[in-house]
């Protein structure tokens, strides 16, 4: 029996466009992990990726295995000469990325 893991993201693509749906409650050390696998191999499956949207509407709680997750995909970017953007931040999860100035960095809408 071949076992399948669900995936953690769902996604939307709309021309050079990718937008990732969290779909987790809580992003710990090891969904931070999962996440960033799916949404680079959905970058890499897809046609050229300018711009990645993490929407984070469903997390609930994270920590700084979040803000990692999103300054590495944000590299990748980066490198890739793609944008990165952060929206459905919940009041915690706004206060983080300011308290440590990831909003500087990243574009938090």
């Amino acid at each position: 029996m071949l076992k399948t893991n669900p995936l953690h993201c769902t996604f939307r693509r709309v021309g050079s466009k990718l937008i990732a749906h969290v779909r987790s409650s809580q992003i710990d050390d090891a969904m931070a992990e999962h996440l960033i696998s799916e949404i680079k191999q959905r970058i890499d499956a897809g046609p050229e990726c300018e711009h990645l949207t993490l929407d984070f509407h469903q997390v609930k709680q994270a920590g700084s295995s979040c803000l990692s997750l999103c300054l590495e995909l944000n590299n990748l970017m980066d490198i890739q000469g793609g944008t990165t953007a952060i929206t459905g931040l919940n009041s915690h999860l706004d206060w983080l990325f300011r308290s440590v100035q990831l909003d500087k960095v990243l574009h938090v809408a």
